[in-house]
């Protein structure tokens, strides 16, 4: 039973907060052992999310679910920041299956040690119940759990699922005959490990829905900065020249940005007095359209 509910920890924490980790990439094949003693092999490809070094810097301590092991560095690529999202995804999905092979491994020794040391029940129709942790499931008829113990009024009983315990009602289960407890077990055993690939099913479907809309926000995001860095392009390839010096060279004479002789004049050509050169609005109406200080349009003209 205790390997049973280190794997339904192991599946439940595999995801979280995986986008917050920092990632390694594994370059070749290597044997690892977990914290839990549990051997196993860490493939090329892999991804795991780093905890720390040694003080050597020669090993790493990597995370698989709830649990550590090290690995040698020369064995390890960091993963860039951009990337990250597509890691979580991949370590998701190489937890998930190290699981199925844990779980397939330990399956039929299960069945055989210490069955007796639980008291079972067995249910006897379909009905809803919720985790401890929260996560809704359906119990389905025929199948077994370990009893925990009941309420005060005897009118539901405390069953347990991995790590995780529910409550059922009493008239919805029949006690397990001492005699058929190792059948029970071995039930209670395969209703689990069903149970835990459905629940990675689901888990793993999630996580590429929010990979996949953590990426269309990134995208998004990528876009938004090019269209506001084409707007301040444009902006400033509209900006009007604001070098005009009035009366620069005499009077009605002035000098433009590159330092020519420059004038105002109305659309009827008419040029524009003097004293009222320096009080023109630049593109008031519009790019190379300005404004006199009477409102009228006046554009940039040779003397």
């Amino acid at each position: 039973m205790k390997i049973l509910q280190l794997l339904l920890f192991f599946l439940l924490t595999v995801t979280s907060n995986a986008e917050d980790e920092s990632y390694v990439l594994t370059l070749a094949d290597a044997p690892a052992t977990l914290s839990n003693g549990i051997p196993f092999t860490m493939e090329k490809g892999d991804c795991y999310p780093l905890v720390g070094f040694d003080a050597s810097k020669t090993r790493a301590q990597l995370k698989l679910g709830n649990l550590t092991f090290w690995a040698r560095t020369t064995n390890l690529a960091s993963v860039p920041e951009a990337d990250v999202p597509e890691a979580a995804a991949k370590y998701v999905a190489d937890a998930t299956k190290f699981l199925a092979e844990v779980a397939a491994d330990i399956r039929q020794r299960q069945e055989d040690a210490n069955a007796e040391d639980e008291s079972y029940v067995l249910t006897l129709a379909d009905a809803p119940a919720t985790l401890s942790n929260g996560i809704p499931f359906t119990m389905e008829k025929g199948d077994c759990y370990p009893l925990v113990g009941f309420d005060a009024s005897k009118t539901r009983a405390q069953l347990k699922l991995g790590n995780l315990t529910f409550w059922a009602r009493t008239t919805n289960l029949a006690s397990v005959p001492e005699a058929d407890v190792p059948r029970a077990a071995a039930k209670y055993v395969a209703d689990a490990t069903k149970f835990l690939a459905e629940l990675a099913a689901d888990t793993h479907r999630e996580q590429e829905e929010q990979q996949a809309i953590a990426a269309e926000r990134a995208l998004e995001s990528r876009r938004a900065r090019q269209r506001r860095n084409t707007s301040d392009q444009d902006t400033q390839q509209r900006q009007p020249a604001q070098a005009v010096s009035p009366n620069a060279y005499g009077l009605g004479v002035n000098s433009d940005e590159f330092g020519r002789p420059h004038t105002y004049r109305t659309r009827d050509g008419e040029r524009l007095s003097p004293i009222f050169q320096g009080d023109v609005k630049r593109d008031a109406y519009g790019l190379g359209v300005h404004s006199d200080q009477f409102g009228r349009p006046v554009y940039d003209s040779k003397p």
